[in-house]
Formats: structure tokens, C-alpha cells, sequence
């Protein structure tokens, strides 16, 4: 995400009338809008329940479920943040639980998702792009 922050800023400051817009971290909002669709960690982590459901829903067959580690929940801190490497976290390269993951929650993700794009794109149309203190 942070690199996709600096190009966007970047950009932007080269070209302000361009609009530069993103869904930084999916899975977080997914878990937001439906609080109830996963099981562990708000489905958030990587190679994790929200991921992995994805892939089953997507492209099954680059899924092999024998292969999903166990439950992964790294132990950080809620207000701090600590810029980590992965094999500090994990031997397995996948955090969050991969084995929750279900086609039918990756369905859900993908049709929240859509709603949520279409929303933005209809509500931005509808203001001729324009947004903040551009829509007075």
C-alpha cells in the first residue's frame, strides 16, 4: 500500500486535476461492511480466510487446501505500529486462517466488493467527479 501511496501523491502532485482512486486494503472494508463473514482476525492477514476464500470462489483450481497451515495470528499491538518482516511473523508465508476459507465467503467478498465500487463509481458520476471542497 505504501507504494501505491507515494506514486498516487506523486502523480497528483504533478497532475492535480487527475483523480487517483484505490481500495487500499480490501479486506479490511469487507470485514467492516460485514462484520459476521469471518472467522478469524476480520479475515485479515495474507494468504489468509478473506485471500484464500477469494481463490477458491475465482480460480479453484490454484487452490490446494491440504496445503493451508494452521491458524497464524501474529501478536502485535493495537495502537503502535511495527514494520516487520514476514518470516518474523510466520514460517509458512500465510497469516490469518487460510483453512476458514470457503468459495462461498469469497462469492460474498467479491459481491460486496462490487457494491461497493459501482456505489462509488455511481455517487461520482452523479457529482461530475468532483469531490471535498471541489463539489460546492
Amino acid at each position: 500500500m505504501v507504494p501505491i501511496e507515494i506514486a498516487s501523491r506523486a502523480i497528483k502532485e504533478r497532475n492535480p486535476h487527475v483523480i487517483i482512486s484505490c481500495v487500499e486494503s480490501w479486506w479490511t472494508l469487507v470485514g467492516q461492511i460485514d462484520k459476521g463473514l469471518f472467522d478469524v482476525c476480520g479475515g485479515m492477514g495474507h494468504g489468509s480466510e478473506g485471500e484464500t476464500s477469494v481463490m477458491l470462489a475465482v480460480r479453484p483450481d490454484l487452490v490446494d487446501m491440504t496445503l493451508a497451515p494452521q491458524e497464524v495470528v501474529p501478536k502485535l499491538p493495537d495502537n503502535i505500529k511495527i514494520y516487520w518482516k514476514f518470516n518474523e511473523l510466520t514460517t509458512t508465508a500465510a497469516t490469518g486462517a487460510p483453512r476458514k476459507a470457503t468459495a462461498k465467503k469469497g462469492q460474498k467478498i467479491m459481491q460486496i466488493l462490487e457494491n461497493v465500487l459501482l456505489g462509488f463509481i455511481t455517487d461520482m458520476d452523479k457529482n461530475q467527479w468532483k469531490y471535498g471542497n471541489a463539489r460546492v
